[in-house]
């Protein structure tokens, strides 16, 4: 009795101490609860419903980049996306993605979990925007199902970032991301939906690297289990071409996206809603009836919210009648005023629309025609040699630049490119000498100021770059950007007091600039003011608790002021957090 006492007693605790262990290591036991018999075609169709949601986030994300996404706009997408119960992409808006925004190569360390709700919102603020879309997810593979207290299977796919962020000179790399889907069953009937976005983790707990082989164990290509016999399915809404493209490629996602052959009642009859919308609201516009067509758009819209075309048109035609006159001619004349103003202004995407729209309504008139033109050649030769340079080969990219200086030597554009093609190059000199050309030609030239500014900083002539951001600042004083960095180089100078006044005057502007709070609290330390620097980086931790340098700044206080234990317990907490080289 006493041994078979003891054996149990044993073995109790090597049940605890697996269990703790599968703690240590992430295992949970319950995930490998029994999956749910389910047919091949519900397979197929759970598989394709994951495919389909991937592919949404990749639509969500190009509209939010769109330059013709409006702010209201974006406060509706991201309600949709995050608490729509039609038409949502993720569980809920608490859902945690790891930020592949903040950093370029955030996969690198540790990084930084957001909400679903902050990312997009996050997104919106810092991601470049531009008319084309910039994003896409390629070589989408998929795992199996599993099984915690819901069903999930896991989507591997490729992000590509075309555009930058606002605060970044590099493109992002690609990454390679893993999202969760999550199906909760109601009344026999499966509903899934995003429940986590990762970086794709090649290496095991140990520290070994995953091969390609275990990667595609993994994580296959999404050939459907079900063969679909075409000739009994075939209808007006499924075209030769497509039949051709799924006898070539059986997967699920070409079958799914391109044949359309798994689409659900619902889905196909929110397409014809869309599709007549769309038909209808086209006319409109091209016969100047303006209002009526953008309640067409709104009707396309409603039925297709991640759809960039009636979002744009409704925007773009709410502008037409922003002046209250319907009176064509008079639109028109709106029109190319705002194109020459945003021409002036180097906005050339905006400029081109807007010529574009003065075209759709007076199509005669040849000084539109060529003002279009212009700067629709003026996109082409940017975009043309700027991917030379983006891909390293600066002398064709150089070559290029004097080309085109030589044809429009009165464009600031041109010579302002190729001094970050010099710069990029190491050869500060010729970039400065482009510098001071563009802002000869156009003395108000932001872009060029700030890159003039970095210029001078990098030839450690501070002076000059201060001088260059008063200028930035004169043009444009609401720019908190431009008094956090003249402060910064203020500090740098040691002279403390102008630069607290432009951190507080960036405080002003921004009151959750998280940067300039945290650099106003280290300069109040190096001028030995650590109460009021405390107080500073309390500010700033409470704009941000997870700002890392702000966490830092504040055990670099502490040091000084004598509180060892903390100053410890806060500079470890900084480094978990994670700290940037700096």
């Amino acid at each position: 009795m006493r041994i078979r006492k003891k054996c149990c007693s044993v073995i109790k605790s090597f049940k605890c101490i697996l269990l703790a262990l599968a703690g240590c290591l992430g295992i949970v036991f319950s995930s490998v609860a029994q999956v749910p018999e389910l047919s091949p075609k519900d397979r197929d169709e759970l598989k394709s419903r994951s495919i389909g949601l991937i592919k949404e986030f990749e639509q969500l994300l190009n509209v939010l980049a769109n330059k013709g996404t409006t702010t209201s706009d974006v406060q509706d997408l991201v309600d949709i996306a995050t608490m729509d119960e039609q038409g949502r992409i993720f569980y809920d808006g608490k859902v945690v993605l790891e930020d592949d925004i903040y950093a370029l190569r955030a996969d690198t360390g540790t990084p930084k979990d957001v909400s679903v709700q902050k990312y997009l919102n996050d997104w919106d603020l810092f991601y470049t925007k531009s008319f084309d879309e910039s994003v896409s997810f390629t070589e989408l593979r998929i795992n199996d199902f599993s099984k915690k207290e819901y069903l999930y299977l896991k989507v591997y796919y490729r992000s590509n970032f075309k555009n930058k962020h606002k605060d970044f000179d590099r493109n992002y790399p690609a990454q390679h991301r893993v999202a969760i889907i999550r199906f909760d069953e109601k009344g026999g009937q499966y509903t899934g939906r995003i429940a986590g976005v990762s970086f794709y983790r090649s290496k095991n707990l140990d520290g070994s690297v995953l091969g390609q082989l275990a990667f595609d164990e993994e994580f296959k290509p999404f050939v459907k289990e079900r063969k679909i016999r075409l000739g009994a399915i075939v209808d007006s809404t499924i075209t030769e071409s497509q039949i051709a493209l799924q006898k070539k490629n059986d997967s699920l996602y070409a079958e799914a996206v391109k044949a359309q052959v798994q689409r659900t009642d619902e889905e196909q009859r929110k397409d014809l809603t869309y599709s007549k919308a769309i038909l209808r609201a086209d006319s409109l516009y091209n016969i100047k009836e303006f209002a009526p067509a953008i309640e067409a758009y709104t009707e396309a819209r409603a039925a297709k919210p991640l759809e960039t075309y009636p979002r744009a048109k409704i925007n773009e035609l709410t502008k037409l009648l922003a002046g209250g006159s319907t009176d064509p001619k008079k639109i028109f004349e709106k029109q190319m005023a705002d194109g020459d103003r945003l021409f002036k202004l180097r906005d050339y995407e905006a400029a081109r629309q807007a010529y574009q729209s003065a075209f759709i309504i007076m199509p005669e008139q040849a000084s539109v025609i060529e003002k279009f033109h212009l700067t629709d050649k003026v996109i082409r030769n940017k975009a043309e040699i700027r991917s030379k340079y983006t891909a390293g080969n600066f002398k064709l990219a150089l070559k290029d630049y004097a080309r085109v200086i030589s044809e429009d030597k009165l464009n600031p554009d041109f010579y302002f490119e190729r001094a970050r093609c010099y710069q990029t190059m190491g050869d500060n000199k010729k970039a400065m000498v482009d510098l001071n050309k563009a802002l000869e030609l156009d003395q108000t030239f932001l872009e060029a100021l700030k890159l003039r500014a970095s210029t001078f900083q990098k030839l450690n002539d501070l002076p000059k770059a201060i001088s260059d951001y008063s200028m930035l600042a004169n043009i444009d004083p609401r720019n908190a950007e431009y008094h956090q960095r003249k402060g910064m180089l203020l500090a740098a100078t040691n002279d403390y007091e102008q630069a607290i006044s432009e951190f507080d005057f960036a405080l002003s502007i921004e009151p959750k600039d998280v940067q300039s709070a945290t650099a106003k609290a280290e300069v109040q330390r190096k001028a030995k003011n650590l109460d009021k620097a405390l107080v500073s980086v309390e500010h700033a931790i409470t704009i941000n608790p997870n700002y890392s340098s702000a966490i830092f700044q504040k055990g670099l206080i502490l040091l000084e002021k004598g509180d060892e234990d903390k100053a410890g317990q806060t500079l470890l907490k900084a480094y978990k957090l994670g700290l940037s080289n700096d």
